[in-house]
């Protein structure tokens, strides 16, 4: 024997009006939260951006490793006061290992 299930029609179907993505606004609301639903979306936001943070330093790491200079980075990495002895230096790593590079902005 089988059983005949009736199902809501779609055209009509309605949103609850509060769910936990709409219960409270703000963003003290997101971060001060107990609703463990709310805390399983800031836990996947929170993770996906720090696994392209991760990805971005590692392609960085393996872009430095494609050669024995050190081009990206350096043990007197710069910082954002040494912005002019940066380039300074990287200009001196390309002539020593022979390769040519574009005149900076003067």
């Amino acid at each position: 024997m089988s059983t005949i299930v009736f199902l809501p029609d779609q055209a009509t179907a309605v949103m609850p009006k509060r769910s936990y993505l709409n219960n409270e606004h703000g963003l003290m609301s997101w971060l001060l939260t107990q609703d463990h639903k709310r805390i399983g979306v800031l836990y996947l936001i929170t993770i996906t951006f720090f696994f392209l943070i991760g990805g971005t330093f590692a392609g960085l790491i393996r872009l430095e490793l494609l050669t024995p200079q050190p081009d990206l980075v350096a043990s007197d990495s710069c910082g954002a006061g040494n912005a002019g002895r940066c380039a300074f230096r990287s200009r001196q790593l390309a002539r020593r290992s022979g390769r040519r590079t574009k005149p900076s902005c003067h």
